[in-house]
């Protein structure tokens, strides 16, 4: 998969239950990658009681030092509430693989690359389309943000990365984005999402904006929001898809084009 992947009209429901519940009613937390951050997210998860699916595809990956058990892709369990659970193999896949069988109450992106792109492709590939990059409606949408939180526009890959932090400047570490910026001590008059979604409406055929949950100190994405990508690709959407993750402050939009492969 191309890894300069890098990254609301849609409102129906989707078959699998939001969020993933084992029988005593567990959060389960799933972290894209083991490493620094996989290993920080899913000790922090599990001394809150989750039961936590660490995916990477080193079996010695920095997070396999607390992790419980050891699995590869169809042998996998869900780990007893406050244990850490190792999935060996390809990122993508398996995390296709857990939302085939549940939909976890947050998926923690810990790896390089737009996870919410790359699940897009991968599960419109699955159903046998074909989802790629467009720039067909870049400049409109850009067009519609303000000029001053736009960091990069990629036209080859069909990204749009935003921020609200001034170029040369970095957030605090593990910030909990409270309503002022810590570092520039400036107050935004929309959250990211907001800005994301009025330059997506309109401009592209389908959208969705997934605004990340704090996980111990990082953004997770919600079961909702995966949801809605699920019963997006189920119906047998077509046409152009704004897909982005954000956070109060910060954004990566992927734009696609999805048709029959």
């Amino acid at each position: 998969m191309n890894e300069a992947v890098i990254g609301d009209k849609l409102n129906v429901s989707h078959p699998h239950p939001v969020p993933m519940i084992t029988g005593s009613g567990t959060r389960t937390v799933v972290c894209a990658g083991g490493g620094i951050i996989g290993n920080q997210v899913a000790m922090e998860a599990a001394s809150e009681g989750a039961s936590v699916l660490v995916v990477d595809i080193d079996p010695e990956c920095q997070a396999s030092e607390l992790a419980s058990s050891f699995s590869k892709a169809g042998e996998w369990e869900i780990p007893s509430p406050g244990e850490i659970a190792l999935l060996v193999g390809e990122e993508t896949q398996i995390i296709l693989e857990i939302l085939d069988r549940e939909v976890p109450s947050e998926l923690v992106p810990c790896s390089r690359g737009h996870l919410m792109a790359k699940l897009a492709i991968a599960l419109f590939e699955k159903q046998g389309e074909r989802a790629v990059p467009t720039d067909r409606p870049i400049d409109s949408v850009v067009s519609h943000l303000d000029p001053e939180i736009v960091s990069l526009v990629d036209r080859e890959h069909a990204v749009i990365v935003t921020s609200h932090m001034p170029a040369g400047r970095l957030c605090a570490e593990r910030c909990l984005q409270p309503e002022t910026c810590p570092v520039t001590q400036l107050s935004w008059i929309f959250p990211m999402d907001q800005e994301v979604r009025g330059s997506l409406d309109g401009r592209v055929d389908h959208s969705i904006v997934a605004r990340t949950a704090t996980v111990a100190g990082f953004g997770g994405i919600e079961g909702n929001d995966l949801n809605r990508l699920l019963s997006l690709v189920e119906m047998g959407s077509r046409g152009t898809l704004g897909i982005c993750t954000c956070c109060r402050c910060h954004g990566v939009i992927n734009i696609l084009q999805i048709g029959p492969a």
